[in-house]
């Protein structure tokens, strides 16, 4: 069974993408865009980038003041590791800025 570290800090970097470090160290990008096309109920307000980008962390979790969180869980297994080449931010899937 796979254990995931609570998150540490996180960065909103635009578009719906954030930049997730947990306690263990491990950095990683969450691309939150997709999700957000879907019909989210009481938490549709999420989907205006100005309420989506104040997010905070919580004990550990990505949490938002209408009530909506993301767990260390779903994070680490919804993102994408990644590295910095020349100063930008790469992951597998592409350059993201």
């Amino acid at each position: 069974m796979e254990t995931y570290s609570h998150i540490a800090r996180a960065s909103y970097l635009g578009n719906y993408i954030i930049h997730i470090e947990f306690k263990n160290g491990e950095h990683r990008i969450l691309d939150c865009s997709a999700w957000l096309e879907e019909n989210m109920g009481d938490f549709d307000d999420l989907k205006k980038e100005e309420n989506f980008k104040l997010f905070q962390i919580k004990n550990g979790l990505l949490v938002w003041s209408n009530g909506y969180d993301l767990a260390p869980e779903y994070t680490y297994q919804k993102s994408k590791p990644y590295i910095f080449e020349k100063g930008k931010l790469v992951y597998k899937l592409g350059v993201v800025r």
